[in-house]
């Protein structure tokens, strides 16, 4: 009785220190260090847990089957001896005990682990969290007295830590799959920034193209049109430079992405250029190139802009603009003609931010 009660108090004094240790990870942890460190140590736990689990196990049916093995020799040879030897019978209790105790105990162990990396995973509520806990404390309570009730709300409180990770983890995987053949091809300009692009706008498209055959469907803006079925995305996907490089914006629908506006990239010292593009009266190609100054002029970084302008007579003028060549600009602001119409092109390098090519064609 005495080794039954120690081995109780143990168990629960066990269980009561992991869950002491993991509160900690969830309510006193600093976000991005202790959350890398939790999931090795949730994993350790979890093989250990599942290779003492399946040990017992089979030590247990082992047993049992070598018993079983025994008293049929036993049955063959004796027929007046038809049961087990007491040594065996108390064997097979023993064993059956201390299976009992390991899987309680590592069954409310592995559902803590589980239920703690939920939280801070999938940030799961905190009454979610608790009603598992306060099931297994109920649970630690009855069981001097109750030991069948006590394993039932064990059983209760596991069985529902497994429907709370199916109810998050199932969805958040089928999201995360749907938004990822998307996100495979958009990268980020700089940690932080929200600025978007794509190197493959041929992989991009063809994605949206395939899922857009069956099931959810996800809408692509280019130029103010829309274009979402396969005829429609095939159309787009004819009408692009697929060696260009593409600004991307991403709005999503409950949490899923549901629209995907393609645009003309430039790294964020350009951005602003990228309003001036398509066909321009004068009076904007003036307002250009006097924005394409005041960049130059009000930023400390090395800046270089490559201005290539073709006229009526289509004359090529290349300028390197730089505060050094001020009048050159003023030139070239002078031959435009605000009655007449031009063609303007944003170009940016993606593998270096501080270069920009701007063409200015004359409509003849």
């Amino acid at each position: 009785m005495k080794n039954k009660i120690l081995g109780i108090i143990t168990t629960i004094l066990g269980i009561i220190g992991i869950l002491f240790v993991e509160c900690i990870y969830i309510f006193v942890r600093e976000p991005t260090q202790l959350d890398e460190l939790f999931l090795p140590i949730a994993l350790l736990i979890g093989c250990i847990g599942v290779i003492i689990l399946i040990t017992s196990a089979i030590s247990f049916f082992s047993l049992k089957r070598t018993v079983k093995k025994q008293n049929m020799m036993h049955h063959k040879f004796d027929l007046k001896e038809k049961q087990y030897t007491d040594v065996y019978v108390g064997k097979i209790e023993e064993k059956k005990k201390s299976m009992q105790r390991k899987f309680y105990m590592w069954g409310m162990i592995l559902s803590i682990t589980g239920l703690t990396y939920l939280k801070l995973k999938y940030d799961i509520s905190i009454i979610i969290f608790l009603i598992p806990i306060i099931l297994f404390v109920i649970s630690f309570m009855v069981r001097l007295t109750k030991k069948k009730i006590s394993n039932i709300i064990c059983g209760i409180s596991v069985l529902l830590v497994c429907i709370i990770a199916i109810w998050n983890v199932v969805p958040r995987i089928i999201l995360e799959n749907y938004n990822e053949q998307f996100n495979q091809y958009i990268k980020e300009e700089l940690p932080g920034y929200p600025s978007y692009y794509t190197t493959d706008i041929e992989g991009l498209i063809n994605s949206a193209i395939k899922n857009n055959k069956i099931g959810r469907k996800v809408n692509f803006i280019y130029q103010d049109t829309n274009y979402t079925t396969v005829d429609e995305l095939t159309q787009l996907l004819s009408k692009l430079d697929t060696k260009k490089t593409y600004s991307v914006q991403t709005t999503y629908l409950h949490y899923y992405i549901e629209s995907i506006t393609l645009g003309t990239y430039a790294s964020r010292f350009f951005s602003d250029f990228v309003q001036f593009e398509g066909e321009q009266r004068g009076s904007v190609v003036k307002a250009l190139l006097s924005q394409v100054q005041n960049t130059i002029n009000s930023t400390y970084e090395d800046l270089k802009i490559n201005m290539i302008y073709t006229n009526e007579t289509n004359q090529i003028i290349n300028i390197n603009v730089s505060s050094d060549n001020v009048q050159e600009i003023t030139d070239l602001r002078n031959d435009i003609d605000t009655s007449k119409t031009y063609k303007i092109e944003i170009q940016s390098n993606v593998s270096n931010e501080y270069e920009c090519t701007i063409i200015i064609t004359s409509n003849n």
